[in-house]
């Protein structure tokens, strides 16, 4: 994209901000995922990262955090148990195979 351009990486490297940094940004402040930020994008996205964060912020932020981790978590045990059904059903298929 437009962030990993020669020009645009000398551009971050004048205003000592990383370019992941910058990605970043771009990402937090581009909301509806279409690869631009138009002007009401900017705008509540600067509203929205001005000021400190504040402790019930950050605690809001840990528990999302702790909620997603633990579906993930969930969905990945039972992707797992799944895939050691299919392993054994197809270790069991090829084994009938060899015997035929």
């Amino acid at each position: 994209g437009t962030l990993d351009l020669p020009d645009m990486e000398k551009y971050f490297k004048s205003l000592d901000i990383d370019r992941e940094e910058a990605r970043a940004l771009f990402l937090l402040l581009d909301t509806d995922g279409s690869g631009n930020i138009d002007a009401e994008e900017f705008t509540q996205g600067c509203l929205r990262l001005r000021g400190a964060a504040k402790a019930i912020d950050l605690s809001t932020l840990m528990y999302s955090n702790k909620r997603m981790l633990s579906w993930f978590r969930e969905k990945f045990k039972s992707i797992e148990v799944s895939l050691f059904c299919i392993q054994e059903y197809l270790d069991d298929r090829c084994a009938d195979m060899m015997i035929s």
